[in-house]
């Protein structure tokens, strides 16, 4: 049973003991259950089984979850077409748009199926458990309803029309419970107009609850903060004033959590100092901003812009470690063995800095890829040759401990202001790596110390997969067509050996993520365990504390335990703690999709400004994936789009996961990675939706360049941050 309590558990054996439907009443009854506290814990329990698929409700009756009668609980997803998908490894479930009976993205349902198709099973929800959120983005029609501004949703909505509203007016409302088909709505507020400039990106930010309003309590607490250090905040800390302690960031950052200093000791191990942001002394533990901080969960980066978890004043102002500035600091300081990369003394503790120089990372690839020195940077050429060198090392420690790589070129955004005007593929070089590899150490550093004090902490915890399982999802794979010269490395104990072989194939985009599809995603939780993806025992999150709410959790932690021994409570702590660290995955997740949707939408906006120019065009593309229901290619920069398969010509081999077509010709078959001709049949903006039709393999035929959907090159200008 999941983690079921000792009176969810006498609950249960009653049910299957009576073999019957219960009211609330009669469950009550049999357990003497009495006052207002007693039969809310009660209640409680009961929605929790509901919830972990153990207990069905039902026109106001309790029974034993009907497992086998054909019915299914589960989250679903909602593709961009409107069809959902049971988030289950196994039967594979797919859901009609009309049968979605208005279950949205991410909630908990009850499916009940159909009939089986093509291999799958076809379900209705019959019930809805209960949502993965009671809010939806809408917008006012012509005729005065309200509709979701996702046309992928089937929901029927009903709202009462002050007049207040305009056409094209967008809302965030809150959803009540169904009344006879229609879901009653409160609109909780005005979010802006369809035509207003940069609603589609305000749409996807308030549409995964992202704001960047800030509560009356938090916005007086911040008028009272400096806008620089004072002499009385560095009492009891150590100067490290005169430290060649630097940054490295991306060319547009303005919110500067880390920096670095390096040396070589007379015994060759390096002292590696990270000095991490010291957020908590401004925003301490319970206060407004940093409540607020912790509702938000993570600063939230959109194309162009950002909503900060924190104020400006605090993330680009007071926190931020900016040159030639006095800043509040929390050191890490490591002695790392030279040849194993292991930590082999630490000390952390409260500091202040003035960091001498803010480095791009294009600017330090440059020094150590050409030899070229950028004016200014002539005083740290031997510093930077020396992180370099200890970056060496951590990357030969990664390999010992089989750490995982799925480094695929990320798809950065190039604008003009508000308008895409390309896209390019980020290349992580050496500056980037050196400063990967320097946090990870200071990260797990840390952890390691919080693990041995034995106190309540969060950790990053990135489960081992469960072996027969995944051997089993490797063994599936062996059967696609990219995989077959991997075919020694597919098993658990030899998938960072397969990675670094695929690394430089051209498949590796997609190799990566099928492989990273098998993995248990990482999260944060107070239970110690391992980070599988970094190979390491103790890893937590805590050198980015403006733009992460763990980060600056355990920023509060090291003040509690590290100055003020304060050891008191640590049972309501640790509960506050396991509480915050659910929700900050879940801010994680609702984050990274929200970045995917924006990355979407301008792709198509991009798209559909050009889409005469490209209509008609044979485009080079490669295949992404391949699903009897949904499959997708990525041009050359990046852009990814739905492929169109309604034609009859087009069948899907579930086992072997290729298309076949049916030409005049002969048949010819599409498997995953292959290179094809596509062509731009429609794009539509509001639904971030791009569709190409499939006209070919392209073989060893080369397509005439089009330049507006070739990769940018780095020196075009990243307005991001």
């Amino acid at each position: 049973m999941k983690n079921l309590n000792e009176n969810q558990i006498l609950i249960l054996d009653y049910m299957k003991e009576a073999q019957g439907k219960l009211s609330f009443n009669d469950l009550k009854k049999q357990f003497n259950i009495k006052g207002e506290i007693k039969t809310a814990s009660f209640y409680d329990d009961l929605e929790d089984l509901q919830i972990k698929g153990e207990v069905y409700l039902k026109d106001g009756f309790y029974q034993i979850f009907p497992k086998d009668l054909g019915m299914y609980q589960c989250a679903i997803t909602i593709n961009d077409s409107g069809r959902g998908y049971a988030k289950m490894d196994k039967p594979k479930i797919y859901i009609p748009h009309e049968k979605l009976n208005g279950a949205l993205e991410d909630d908990l349902v009850v499916l009940k199926q159909i009939h089986k198709e093509k291999g799958r099973i076809i379900a209705e929800v019959t019930d809805i458990i209960k949502r993965n959120s009671d809010t939806l983005i809408c917008e006012l029609t012509n005729d005065r309803r309200l509709v979701p501004v996702r046309s992928r949703y089937n929901i029927n909505l009903k709202f009462t029309d002050d007049g207040s509203l305009v056409p094209g007016d967008r809302v965030k409302v809150k959803l009540g419970d169904k009344v006879e088909g229609v879901y009653p709505v409160k609109i909780e507020k005005l979010i802006g107009h369809a035509n207003d400039l940069n609603i589609e990106l305000t749409t996807i930010a308030e549409e995964f609850g992202f704001y960047n309003e800030i509560p009356e309590d938090a916005a007086k607490q911040l008028e009272a903060i400096p806008n620089e250090v004072l002499d009385k905040d560095t009492d009891k800390r150590i100067d490290l004033t005169h430290d060649e302690v630097f940054s490295i960031d991306g060319a547009d950052t303005k919110d500067r959590d880390d920096a670095v200093s390096i040396k070589k000791l007379d015994n060759g191990n390096y002292l590696l100092r990270v000095h991490i942001s010291d957020v908590e002394h401004y925003v301490p533990v319970g206060s407004p901003l940093y409540n607020s901080a912790l509702d938000k969960g993570t600063s939230l980066y959109l194309v162009n812009g950002v909503i900060p978890m924190l104020p400006h004043k605090l993330s680009n102002g007071i926190c931020s470690l900016d040159e030639k500035v006095y800043r509040l600091t929390t050191t890490c300081e490591m002695e790392i063995d030279r040849e194993s990369a292991e930590v082999l003394n630490f000390d952390v503790y409260k500091s202040f800095i003035k960091s001498k120089k803010q480095m791009t990372y294009d600017d330090v690839n440059q020094i150590l890829e050409t030899g070229i020195i950028p004016k200014g940077y002539e005083p740290f050429v031997q510093s930077l040759t020396l992180l370099k060198e200890y970056s060496d090392v951590c990357h030969e420690r990664r390999k010992k401990k089989k750490a995982l790589s799925f480094d695929s070129h990320e798809l950065e955004v190039v604008m003009d202001e508000n308008t895409p005007v390309g896209f390019m593929l980020k290349k992580r070089g050496p500056a980037e790596k050196m400063i990967e590899n320097a946090m990870v150490h200071a990260n797990e550093t840390v952890a390691t110390m919080l693990c041995y004090m034995n106190v309540p902490s969060i950790y990053r915890v990135h489960d081992i997969p469960d072996v027969n399982t995944f051997n089993e999802s490797l063994t599936e794979l062996k059967t696609l067509y990219m995989f077959k010269k991997y075919a020694s490395f597919m098993n658990l104990n030899s998938i960072d050996k397969l990675l670094d072989k695929a690394k430089n194939s051209e498949d590796f985009d997609v190799i990566s993520s099928l492989i990273l599809r098998q993995l248990k995603r990482a999260k944060y939780t107070t239970d110690q365990g391992v980070h599988y993806g970094l190979g390491l025992r103790h890893y937590t999150h805590f050198t980015s504390p403006i733009r992460r709410a763990p980060d600056l959790i355990i920023n509060g932690l090291l003040t509690r335990f590290l100055n003020d021994y304060n050891y008191e409570d640590l049972d309501i702590l640790e509960k506050d703690l396991a509480e915050a660290a659910y929700h900050a995955s879940k801010r994680e997740r609702q984050a990274d999709k929200a970045e995917i949707e924006a990355n979407l939408l301008e792709m198509a906006k991009y798209l559909e400004s050009h889409l005469e120019e490209l209509r008609g065009q044979d485009i080079e593309a490669k295949i992404k994936d391949l699903d009897s229901y949904y499959s997708s290619v990525k041009l050359k920069n990046g852009i990814v789009g739905k492929l169109d398969l309604s034609d009859r010509k087009f069948s899907y081999n579930k086992d072997g996961r290729f298309i076949t077509a049916k030409y005049p010709s002969g048949k010819e078959h599409y498997h995953l990675g292959d290179k094809v001709k596509v062509q731009l049949a429609d794009v539509n903006v509001k639904d971030r939706e791009i569709i190409f039709s499939l006209e070919g393999l392209l073989n060893d035929e080369t397509l005439k360049s089009i330049p507006l959907l070739e990769p940018l090159e780095k020196n075009k200008t990243l307005k991001r941050h």
